[in-house]
């Protein structure tokens, strides 16, 4: 029963990026950012700021058992969804140059000499309010502070609160005059930081031309088109998808199934069911059913959820639950505590 999941260098960028830049996508009608009202100023930061042209060195970090990894990163963003990204650490990544100009994507791999280039959805304006939706329904948005500093700007500071305990809750840094997003912190419910997102050495607003968000045209360089995603090619049926492996779109804590693709667990390509509450996030991954589980692996716990038989493991901050149904076993992976993920998996199993 040990998840291992693999990706290529491909979708391993995208997947790093798209906490980071599905905001730059995100388009909202203005509004009026009120100095005392949280979540005014942080509308605003996903309008106004999105919009705003910068240059910065960026870091991100990300915990994993026990471990934090990091990514620095030089950054070009633009408006309209438009960025570059060069990439400095880790260093089996250096090199790596990320473009979009918001129609395509294209990804420098320097080892191989190669540029691939990935179509883009059409973005909607209607799928972008439902996102802030998803964000405003399950988080409060509280203004910490209108003094507040970051990167040597004059800053506001807002807090993201679940609504629903054993979520993590999230840090944001705006800048008071464009409204950019200048720091994201995420911590799990005890405290510790499970990601960051942060811009130092800003030019901001800068100069960027449309040069930035193009590829280079060097000679010799591979040319590849790489596939469109799982994701997008089921987009548009995740509702019946689900429902033909007995799974919901919508369950408990506010979470909304949001993508479908496909990863590796136990050394098998796998449909994987994306969902969110829009900061938190569930996996779900349904293979044909092998015998059933009769005996209790060592270091799981053996519950049961709504009549269920449920496997569970807890690995730092990583919970895991484990079920047989219908002919097919479900794993569920997420950083929500215990009592959280049980009350999720309860409205999928009714």
């Amino acid at each position: 029963m040990r998840i291992v999941r693999s990706m290529s260098k491909l979708s391993l960028s995208a997947a790093l990026l798209a906490s980071l830049l599905a905001l730059a996508a995100w388009k909202y009608y203005p509004q009026a950012a009120g100095n005392g009202d949280g979540r005014a100023i942080w509308r605003k930061s996903l309008h106004q700021g999105t919009e705003t042209t910068m240059r910065a060195e960026m870091t991100m970090t990300r915990r994993k058992h026990g471990v934090t990894y990091t990514t620095l990163a030089h950054i070009v963003q633009g408006s309209q969804g438009r960025y570059r990204m060069e990439y400095l650490l880790p260093i089996e990544a250096r090199g790596r140059i990320v473009f979009s100009d918001a129609h395509s994507n294209w990804q420098y791999e320097p080892a191989q000499n190669m540029l691939a280039k990935t179509e883009l959805p059409v973005p909607s304006e209607i799928k972008d309010r439902d996102a802030e939706a998803l964000i405003e329904s399950n988080y409060r948005v509280v203004l910490v502070s209108d003094n507040a500093t970051m990167a040597g700007r004059s800053a506001y500071l807002l807090d993201l609160l679940p609504k629903h305990s054993g979520k993590s809750s999230q840090r944001r840094w705006i800048d008071k005059q464009t409204y950019k997003t200048l720091r994201i912190e995420t911590h799990y419910t005890d405290g510790i930081l499970a990601s960051l997102v942060s811009y130092d050495q800003l030019a901001l607003p800068a100069t960027v031309t449309e040069a930035d968000f193009q590829p280079m045209q060097a000679t010799g360089i591979r040319h590849v088109s790489a596939p469109a995603s799982a994701q997008e090619i089921q987009s548009r049926d995740f509702a019946q998808t689900a429902a033909r492996l007995h799974l919901k779109s919508q369950v408990d804590l506010g979470f909304q199934l949001v993508g479908i693709g496909v990863s590796t667990l136990n050394n098998a390509p796998t449909p994987q069911f994306l969902y969110t509450d829009g900061i938190e996030t569930l996996s779900v991954f349904v293979q044909k059913a092998g015998a059933d589980i009769v005996n209790t692996p060592d270091h799981w716990q053996r519950l049961t959820v709504s009549g269920v038989p449920v496997f569970q493991n807890v690995d730092g901050h990583l919970n895991t639950l484990v079920w047989t149904r219908f002919g097919h076993r479900y794993t569920a992976v997420s950083h929500l505590v215990t009592h959280g993920l049980e009350a999720v998996i309860a409205s999928e199993l009714r």
